[in-house]
């Protein structure tokens, strides 16, 4: 029986109610979890991994992460070298014990600025001295189908229907049913990379809106919806004509809005067919549709203030220019990816997490793309020495983080200097179990995936023009990457 695909379900969203393949394997944590230690959590409820008894007698497990030197960026979910008092760092430090203790194993964490060279570079030297890495989703794409990798079913004791692994990422960074990386619970910079949405509960209970958590639940949180409580909001608040960051607005947005939105909407740029191939869709009338409206709603100057436009030029920054603004009651929205909730978690002002808004009620799901740049996915080098030992220690240690590291970062994410948004919990269970990886923006077939963010830059619409002058290049960059799965 021909497996269905999420990525091509993406598609045909857009044509018949969708249907999810994903629903019974997710990483999410659920509202008990969130309240509870791998301590306290009654035994019944918890997952183990089927696992054998094994002794590495004292063997390191070397793992490779990223090293970015943005604090909002850096990679913190691998290796923590005492307890210090903060929840991540201690979470991940606790995790680390329990595997080195209960495997007789020692972790060593090795920082890699570019991490395609460095594992390249094991390879070549054969030295075994990589068992594993977690890399970007651009990195990762670089590497899988060069013959850079190991296949991760062919990995021993991996068992990727677990719920400890993202089951989108399973199914939808595969090519040619060969699949060299997943995301786990292992990481939360896969999450942190995870787009969704904040807004100003204040401004929200001040201008009378809508409920958007209980949009959301009914299924009814639509880009109309955003563009009409949007429109109540925005106003030239200082009266001199024009609209900059003195005024208010119904969204600040980036330019990696664009293609979060176009994902949310049903849209995907590169989705896979029958044979677990990639195929364009981003060429198509349903595309161009979902591109014009979101082009009305973001190209509107008086409504949503592109910061990335705006504070690219200017010492303060994007970052620190939304986080400001955001702060000071100038949008009702914001446009995110996760990592940026920890940013505003000393705020005077009260706030909540939305997940991406559906084209329309006919949508009968959220999408929520993952940032290419700075997601992690785990990876195992051709190099790496021991596969029984790094496939028993990425299983371990991926299912002790779903019951010790990802309920403290559902803490974090929950919890703001005035109180803990219990609202937003079911939000994050929605975003983060409605994930996709759109192979048409990781492996960025003939530009034209960073085409779609970088028009956001002068307010570029004619996307059709710009895919039909790069449609052969496209073709044969898929046909390439295509041959390298099928023939590597």
């Amino acid at each position: 029986m021909i497996k269905q695909l999420l990525c091509l379900l993406l598609v045909l969203s857009l044509l018949i109610p969708f249907a999810s393949c994903s629903d019974t394997a997710s990483n999410t944590v659920t509202a008990d979890e969130s309240e509870t230690t791998a301590e306290t959590e009654p035994e019944d409820t918890r997952v183990y991994p089927e696992l054998p008894d094994y002794d590495a007698e004292g063997a390191t497990v070397t793992v490779v992460n990223i090293d970015y030197s943005i604090p909002i960026w850096a990679q913190r979910d691998i290796w923590a070298e005492e307890i210090t008092g903060e929840i991540i760092n201690d979470a991940v430090f606790q995790r680390n014990s329990i595997i080195q203790e209960r495997y007789n194993l020692t972790i060593v964490s090795k920082k890699e600025l570019d991490q395609k060279a460095a594992i390249n570079r094991a390879n070549a030297a054969a030295d075994g001295s990589i068992d594993l890495a977690t890399v970007a989703l651009k990195t990762f794409a670089a590497l899988a189908g060069s013959g850079a990798l190991v296949e991760l079913t062919s990995v021993p004791y991996i068992n990727l229907d677990m719920p400890w692994y993202d089951s989108s990422s399973v199914e939808c960074l595969s090519i040619a049913n060969k699949l060299y990386g997943v995301c786990s619970d292992y990481t939360i910079m896969d999450k942190d990379a995870t787009t969704g949405m904040v807004f100003n509960k204040q401004m929200h209970t001040d201008y009378n809106l809508e409920d958007p958590y209980a949009l959301v639940k009914s299924g009814s949180w639509t880009i109309d919806k955003l563009i009409g409580m949007s429109a109540n909001i925005s106003s030239d608040v200082n009266g001199d004509g024009k609209f900059d960051d003195n005024d208010r607005y119904g969204l600040l947005y980036q330019r990696d809005t664009m293609s979060s939105f176009y994902n949310g909407c049903g849209g995907i740029i590169a989705a896979k067919d029958e044979n677990d191939l990639p195929v364009m869709f981003l060429n198509t009338e349903e595309s161009f549709a979902i591109l014009d409206k979101l082009y009305d709603y973001l190209y509107n100057e008086e409504i949503c203030f592109h910061v990335m436009k705006f504070f690219d030029p200017k010492p303060e920054g994007f970052t620190n220019g939304m986080t400001r603004m955001f702060q000071s009651n100038s949008a009702l929205f914001m446009w995110i990816r996760m990592a940026d909730v920890e940013n505003l978690r000393t705020m005077d002002v009260d706030f909540g997490i939305l997940p991406i808004p559906k084209l329309d009620e006919k949508q009968n799901r959220y999408y929520h793309s993952v940032n290419p740049y700075v997601g992690a996915t785990v990876i195992v080098p051709k190099s790496a020495p021991d596969l029984e030992l790094t496939g028993i220690f990425i299983e371990a240690i991926s299912a002790e983080s779903k019951y010790i590291l990802q309920p403290t970062y559902y803490e974090v994410m929950l919890t703001t200097k005035l109180t803990r948004d219990n609202e937003s919990l079911d939000m994050l269970d929605i975003i983060f179990t409605s994930r996709i990886y759109d192979n048409g923006e990781i492996y960025d077939f003939g530009g034209i995936g960073s085409d779609l963010i970088y028009m956001t830059m002068t307010y570029d619409r004619d996307m059709a023009s710009k895919y039909a002058k790069k449609e052969k290049q496209i073709a044969k960059e898929i046909e390439k990457t295509i041959k390298k799965f099928t023939e590597g």
